[in-house]
């Protein structure tokens, strides 16, 4: 479409330089002047035509470019694919589902290394901390009153149920009885 274009201008161009060259010897103002609108504006497209086909010439040399690292690349891979695929014998197949499995089951038991140091990190502060010794006794021994309540009012508490529930049971049976 754009050769067709491209040609249709030239001759329109051609065309209007004929008529200007044929009408010259008559001199006359208005006719040259009528004539060099049309000319000026078929060179317009012209000029215009080819600055677009510059910026497609170079956007295709850019895509051109680009296309040849992809298949640059994608032959690369291909290499890379069946290199490993010739390498790649029973044994070393059987050998790479065994270390496999051995990450596998090492993974399910295994703490993550930044947990423990995080861990280690902390209990060494804690140790290197001056009253350190000061908060495990307070915090022992505030444990232990708090557990030993805890023990003397559950203990009290069980015999008031029991005592309850005894005297309601007693006080069921005489309510049938009478």
């Amino acid at each position: 479409m754009l050769p067709v274009e491209l040609e249709k201008l030239k001759e329109h161009a051609e065309l209007l330089n004929l008529k200007l060259s044929l009408e010259k010897p008559q001199n006359s103002d208005s006719a040259e002047s009528s004539l060099r609108s049309p000319i000026e504006a078929t060179h317009y497209k012209l000029d215009s035509i080819v600055d677009d086909l510059e910026g497609i010439l170079v956007y295709l040399t850019n895509l051109d470019c680009q296309l040849k690292n992809v298949l640059a690349l994608k032959e690369r891979l291909e290499a890379v694919q069946e290199e490993r695929i010739d390498c790649i014998t029973p044994d070393r197949i059987y050998k790479l589902l065994e270390k496999q499995q051995q990450l596998k089951s090492q993974d399910k038991y295994a703490i993550s290394p930044t947990k423990t140091n995080r861990l280690r990190r902390v209990w060494q502060k804690l140790l290197k901390y001056k009253y350190s010794k000061k908060i495990a006794i307070t915090t022992a021994v505030t444990a232990g009153i708090i557990f030993g309540f805890s023990v003397i009012f559950n203990t009290s508490s069980e015999e008031r149920f029991i005592e309850s529930h005894i005297t309601g049971e007693n006080k069921q049976t005489v309510v049938f009885s009478e």
